[in-house]
């Protein structure tokens, strides 16, 4: 799940880019050929850590994908004589969000050499539109009203509030260090917050301006537009983020904690772009 884009990988040859089912690995000769990719990983590889891994045992295009884990199985990857030659699968994520089980021959690792080197297939993002995140945004207007009106929630969200809202001038600018819009563009963030601005300041609804936290009306034009960039904002993506989390789990019926999504819901945000992650380590 994306909170923000949507990926598509296309080859060279300009069709979408769908990794070849590797985790069928019953046929030897079809996945496991020889490779000169090497058949061991370095010890320091952490999951999530990017790597350039095909599609395909011919491929000589490689994808952005993070490593996920070592499955724990074995599969056999050449024989020599009477040998076998066994190799572990590892389980990757595509950039396009497609999970397989490789053998570590079919991808290279930021300590291998080849990575700054081979050829990328070529990589379209799509950014969402406003005109998607809008609707998002105007179904969680309740819950931003409550932050409003002084009964935010959960814990964390009203004690930030409130030390915006009692602070001083030093308080309040170290508060957006905190933000965090996943992968949303920044001109996407900006609309948002205009639309914000202008339910809270600008054209407040007539029944919610008079319940408004006097803490918050109090509070001078600039320092109410700041709030609203600082703390509203903020917490408005990753409400629609939650409800994501919330609807996907309702469609697979298993509902989840409240406290649960939210915390995927932030992870999400956190999440950084695996393509954005692998290009920062290729030369320029």
């Amino acid at each position: 799940m994306s909170a923000s884009s949507q990926i598509i990988a296309v080859s060279p040859t300009n069709t979408i880019f769908s990794p070849s089912p590797i985790s069928d690995i019953s046929d030897e000769k079809t996945i496991l050929s020889p490779s000169p990719i090497s058949d061991t990983l370095s010890d320091d590889l952490i999951p999530g850590a990017p790597i350039l891994c095909k599609s395909t045992r011919r491929s000589q295009i490689f994808w952005p994908a993070a490593l996920l884990n070592d499955s724990g199985v074995e599969v056999p990857r050449r024989r020599l004589g009477q040998t076998t030659h066994f190799e572990t699968l590892y389980s990757v994520r595509f950039c396009n969000g497609t999970s397989v089980k490789v053998p570590c021959s079919s991808f290279y690792t930021t300590t291998d050499q080849e990575f700054y080197s081979v050829k990328i297939g070529e990589i379209h993002t799509t950014p969402v539109p406003f005109e998607i995140v809008l609707p998002k945004i105007q179904n969680v207007l309740g819950l931003l009203d409550s932050i409003l009106v002084g009964n935010a929630y959960p814990k964390d969200v009203k004690q930030q509030s409130d030390r915006y809202l009692n602070g001083g001038r030093r308080t309040r600018v170290e508060i957006p260090a905190g933000a965090i819009y996943g992968h949303y563009t920044e001109g996407v963030v900006h609309e948002v917050a205009n639309v914000l601005k202008n339910r809270y300041i600008l054209n407040c609804p007539q029944p919610l301006i008079g319940r408004l936290d006097t803490r918050f009306l109090n509070l001078s034009t600039d320092q109410q537009t700041n709030y609203i960039t600082d703390i509203i904002t903020p917490e408005a993506f990753l409400l629609i983020t939650l409800d994501e989390f919330a609807n996907e789990a309702l469609e697979q019926g298993t509902p989840q904690d409240y406290f649960w999504l939210r915390h995927l819901a932030v992870d999400c945000l956190r999440k950084v772009d695996i393509v954005d992650l692998v290009y920062s380590y290729r030369p320029r």
